[in-house]
């Protein structure tokens, strides 16, 4: 058994055994009720999940991309033990646990090259806001010439259709089936320093955040908001 698979039991146990001062079971409360209150995601306090087990340190230092993979699949893991019906009804991929009150916090202006790829948490003022869009995230192509269908999964925003047909091997246009391909809401933010951030007589610095699925629009501009996430370097979405 690899360590991530065992990163995984324990994510899972940590669900359903952690108990906060009162002795209550936090998480496994609120894994019983997101069927109920239709919910897909499931926010988890990191401070909570290092004290139950500090390995989820390291893990989510070394290695983000895998911690939330790992976490990812754990909640689909319980989920389907505890409510396989509300697995089938959803789209498995948009279950999400999402971390909050993580370690690390990174100011905006000391953000640098070394953080890429790093799981930070930043904070600031919601400066604006794009629409809330669909994303293409698992395309489903028709051949112009046999008609045959080509799933194509679809990478960092970027539209991809396959080179060729797999059946008649040509080189052709595809026909993109909506009905039959996944979409993601999306949205894109702009996050300021704060006032109680920023340096006398600087000018504030600012940074582009991506939302998708169940957090879109739950902020507006002029909130104060706190984010847990994977600082990337990603293309201009909202040019294309």
């Amino acid at each position: 058994m690899s360590s991530y698979d065992e990163s995984q039991e324990r994510f899972e146990e940590f669900l359903r055994t952690y108990k906060d001062d009162q002795g209550s079971l936090t998480y496994w409360t609120k894994v019983q009720q997101m069927s109920i209150n239709d919910e897909i995601s499931l926010t988890i306090d990191f401070q909570d999940l290092i004290s139950f087990d500090n390995v989820f340190l390291a893990l989510a230092a070394e290695d983000p991309s895998k911690f939330i993979e790992t976490i990812n699949s754990a909640l689909l893991a319980v989920l389907r033990v505890e409510d396989p019906d509300y697995v089938s009804s959803i789209d498995a991929t948009s279950l999400k646990a999402r971390i909050s009150n993580y370690t690390e916090h990174v100011p905006l202006r000391a953000i640098r090259s070394k953080h890429i790829g790093k799981l930070v948490r930043v904070s600031g003022i919601m400066m604006r806001a794009s629409e809330v869009k669909p994303l293409l995230v698992q395309a489903m192509f028709q051949c112009r010439i046999c008609d045959e269908k080509i799933p194509q999964t679809q990478e960092e925003g970027r539209y991809t259709e396959p080179v060729r047909c797999p059946l008649c091997d040509k080189k052709t246009p595809m026909r993109l089936l909506a009905q039959e391909s996944q979409f993601r809401d999306w949205q894109k933010v702009r996050i300021q320093e704060s006032p109680e951030e920023l340096p006398p007589g600087q000018m504030p610095r600012s940074i582009d955040v991506i939302f998708e699925g169940d957090i879109v629009d739950l902020s507006r501009p002029g909130d104060l908001v706190k984010i847990t996430g994977i600082l990337q370097t990603s293309p201009d979405f909202s040019r294309r």
